[in-house]
């Protein structure tokens, strides 16, 4: 007996042409959608985590995240060959799992979730004052919550020039640029840190925590009225590539 059957195949959600037996694919790993091997660009599919996922997941899911300290399910910390103390796995771990539930909010969301807290803190990394510093304003401007504490990273600007960069409300308090020890001239991309504080709160700067060296950068501040408590509160930068040590 012969049976008349209709081979149906899978088509590429991008080229929209089938998908044969010997065609190398990729399979979204959230909604299964698939695409010819080929036809992938970086625009739509993403890998992430050894695991690929079609720009329409990407758009509409939190998937993408941010997080250095991210361990694999079936990595072990137990292995012989860490040998790092246990509290210092701890404090990665726990710092691991903040950055694993952070989550994206949309504008409104975020101006119906601050009122609710009577400190908050807020960073960016600016890359360039000079450059970005006007379209950050403008951003901040269009939330009804005005956070206690802003921190920026990357300013490539000195205290002395402050005043070019003013916020509504805020108080700046920049720390100076990495000056190189070979030539003495501070670096002009990729240095910089700096707080605005609420004009409300009283602070006076920690210079003990305060550095500016070529592996970290920090600024560092003591809040005396935020409610009945001291509140410590700062920004470190570490340049991409420089010595952990």
């Amino acid at each position: 007996m012969i049976l008349n059957q209709t081979m149906t195949c899978e088509s590429c959600f991008c080229c929209s042409k089938p998908i044969r037996v010997s065609h190398p694919f990729i399979v979204c790993y959230n909604c299964n959608r698939i695409l010819h091997k080929k036809c992938k660009t970086m625009e739509n599919i993403v890998t992430f985590r050894d695991k690929s996922y079609c720009h329409n997941c990407i758009d509409k899911l939190d998937i993408i995240r941010y997080n250095p300290f991210y361990q694999p399910p079936h990595f072990n910390n137990d292995g012989p060959h860490d040998e790092e103390p246990i509290n210092y796995i701890e404090s990665i771990s726990s710092s691991s799992s903040i950055l694993e539930n952070c989550q994206t909010l949309s504008i409104n969301q975020l101006n119906r979730l601050l009122p609710n807290y009577y400190f908050s803190a807020c960073f960016l990394n600016i890359d360039g004052n000079y450059t970005n510093f006007d379209s950050f304003a403008v951003q901040m401007s269009s939330i009804s919550h005005d956070f206690s504490v802003i921190g920026l990273a990357e300013t490539n600007t000195d205290p002395i020039n402050e005043h070019l960069y003013q916020l509504n409300n805020y108080t700046p308090c920049y720390q100076k640029r990495y000056c190189c020890e070979l030539t003495n001239q501070p670096k002009t991309k990729g240095s910089g840190v700096c707080l605005y504080v609420k004009n409300s709160l009283n602070f006076t700067v920690i210079k003990n925590l305060t550095l500016c060296k070529e592996s970290i950068e920090s600024l560092f501040i003591n809040i005396t009225n935020c409610g009945t408590e001291h509140l410590v509160a700062g920004v470190i930068y570490r340049p991409p590539n420089s010595k952990m040590s």
